[in-house]
């Protein structure tokens, strides 16, 4: 079958990528898309490398790198990582194991897995078209921005067009940092219930402001301070405009260090994970707030990873079934030891599947920097990272 697709990775690769289960279709894409944009990232990439060089060489480091790792304050950071790394690695090689046994009861011979790597392509699938499928059972409006924007056309056929549907914010991704995608698939005991509140949300008529309300509500329940001006709708974004802009989707929070206007920027929907989402980033907010009040050179986390720490603790709180059964989004739920895996199934293809690329990726520019290896290395290099810390092969295999 011959695919054609003439579209951006947001939303059209992202979303071929998430709703597809064939795998010639996700092998074009994944390999079609790094064809068409890496070479031309390459110049501009290596002219970020030498400005950001010569910027921490007037800061008195030996290269960007240095200058990064500085701000957690440690010599031995990068062996500390490493060692890290090796403590939970075992753990990641079960779950990878797992993952591509599971995989190969689905695609069978054309997986092939037999230098034991697991093609990265196939992380990324998610069932899109049964989560669209859920928005009509609940019976939205059809009016609704939510149906609405979920009639994106993002695959065509050379034979013909055909339409899929699917949400036009995807929850997919293209570096294979994260298999929640496939949970339909991982699911050890399918019989069990699932913690997913998209369907109680959207049929307790649940807005984008009225998460973003409910979160303000669990941060001040544990007497912090309200954090209602950072999803002011007149000065925040927190759906994608509509007047055809293009912005970043990614979701952030953002202190204008005036002490008073903090905003969160997200293209939201209506879903469990923007949800969770919300409170990760409202957890930035918090901080900032917090230390609003410190000389200007104080305000900022502990270190690069402490305001991320904040925001995942409050989001692991929130996604637990005991919070989600309080506020009446789950319901009929039974705290059995079957469900209690599946949940904990779900966090691990979120969670301990992201640890190695977010080592690696770090480790890879450190290298570029410093001059570890020099540019005709450089694309070799990344796949040697992700073959030996996440087992996925690199991209000629395809």
């Amino acid at each position: 079958m011959v695919f054609y697709l003439t579209c951006s990775i947001y939303p059209g690769i992202e979303s071929v990528i998430s709703s597809s289960r064939d795998y010639d279709e996700l092998t074009y894409a994944w390999k079609s898309w790094r064809d068409a944009t890496g070479p031309k990232m390459r110049e501009d990439y290596k002219k970020y490398v030498e400005i950001n060089n010569i910027a921490a060489a007037e800061n008195g480091f030996s290269d960007n790198g240095e200058m990064w790792r500085s701000s957690f304050e440690s010599e031995t950071f990068i062996a500390d990582m490493d060692a890290l790394w090796e403590q939970v690695r075992p753990l990641y090689d079960e779950l990878h194991k797992y993952v591509r046994t599971k995989l190969r009861g689905v695609y069978g011979d054309k997986m092939d897995d037999s230098d034991g790597l697991l093609p990265a392509h196939i992380l990324e699938p998610a069932l899109r078209e049964q989560q669209f499928s859920l928005y009509l059972a609940v019976q939205p409006s059809s009016s609704s921005p939510f149906y609405v924007r979920m009639r994106t056309t993002v695959k065509h056929h050379v034979a013909g067009t055909v339409k899929r549907t699917v949400p036009d914010k995807d929850v997919c991704n293209m570096w294979a940092q994260s298999w929640v995608n496939l949970f339909d698939i991982m699911q050890p005991y399918p019989e069990g219930t699932l913690v997913d509140v998209t369907a109680a949300l959207i049929q307790q008529n649940y807005t984008v402001l009225r998460m973003f309300e409910t979160s303000d509500a669990f941060y001040q329940s544990l007497g912090l301070p309200t954090n209602s001006m950072s999803y002011d709708e007149t000065r925040a974004m927190l759906v994608r405009p509509e007047d055809g802009r293009e912005v970043v989707c990614h979701a952030s929070a953002w202190d204008f260090c005036d002490g008073a206007d903090f905003r969160i920027k997200m293209c939201t929907q209506v879903n469990m994970e923007d949800f969770v989402t919300i409170h990760h980033e409202m957890g930035h907010i918090q901080y900032y707030i917090q230390y609003k009040d410190q000389p200007d050179t104080l305000r900022s986390g502990a270190n690069p990873g402490f305001h991320e720490a904040i925001g995942d603790t409050i989001a692991l709180s929130v996604a637990t079934p005991q919070h989600l059964e309080k506020i009446g989004l789950l319901m009929n739920y039974e705290d059995t030891p079957e469900n209690s895996i599946n949940t904990l199934m779900q966090m691990a293809l979120e969670k301990i599947a992201f640890l190695p690329f977010g080592l690696l990726i770090d480790k890879w520019r450190w290298d570029v920097f410093s001059g570890a290896v020099n540019e005709t290395q450089w694309n070799d290099h990344w796949w040697y990272y992700r073959s030996d810390k996440q087992l996925l092969p690199p991209s000629y295999k395809y």
